[in-house]
């Protein structure tokens, strides 16, 4: 079976660590590829990573989860 590309996106460290746990201990078909804490930073590791699916936090400082995939655009 082929594992589901994800990447984790969180200004709050502590959410980063619980999702990847829980989805390392319950979601074995799903590959962390990536992980940030800066909606900047994410941008760029989308595009290079291209994942399956994304954990994006909606609220955080300088730049909201929706402006950010405003800022990703079609990629």
């Amino acid at each position: 079976m082929e594992l589901i590309k994800a990447i984790l996106i969180d200004d709050e460290l502590s959410s980063l660590q619980n999702l990847q746990q829980k989805l390392e201990e319950f979601c074995p078909d799903i590959n962390v590829a990536g992980i940030t804490q800066q909606p900047e930073e994410a941008i760029v590791l989308i595009r290079q990573q291209r994942p399956d699916v994304i954990f994006l936090d909606i609220e955080m400082p300088r730049m909201s989860g929706f402006r950010m995939l405003d800022e990703l655009g079609d990629t």
